[in-house]
């Protein structure tokens, strides 16, 4: 079974791209450019595993990155950022995320942590 992918970001360049990217790489993906839209469309499909942003208009990534956890436990949630700082990397895992992702993200490194986080899930 292919694995499904939820990728969340306003900036639809990145998004874009980070779908092309997976699909390539086997992945079923839906890209969701608005954030507030993440709990009702999780409600309707069923997904292996989150790419989310940590910034977005009128949503803090790390609010819904806890309320996905808090509702959905064994989906993975992988947080990423533009920006890079320790505190906030730290702030992302105790909140529920799985792991956390500085912008640009190299391939091989996003797929290796998305095999892991759907494998131990």
């Amino acid at each position: 079974m292919t694995p499904r992918i939820l990728v969340i970001d306003n900036d639809s360049a990145f998004l874009m791209a980070l779908k092309k990217t997976l699909e390539y790489n086997k992945f079923e993906v839906e890209a969701l450019p608005n954030p507030l839209q993440t709990m009702d469309l999780l409600a309707e499909q069923e997904f292996d595993c989150v790419l989310l942003d940590m910034a977005m208009p009128g949503v803090n990534g790390l609010d819904l990155v806890k309320k996905i956890t808090e509702n959905y436990p064994r989906l993975p949630v992988i947080m990423v950022s533009g920006e890079s700082a320790l505190a906030l990397a730290r702030e992302a895992i105790e909140y529920g995320a799985h792991d956390f992702l500085e912008k640009p993200i190299e391939t091989k490194k996003l797929l290796n942590i998305i095999q892991n986080a759907i494998e131990n899930n």
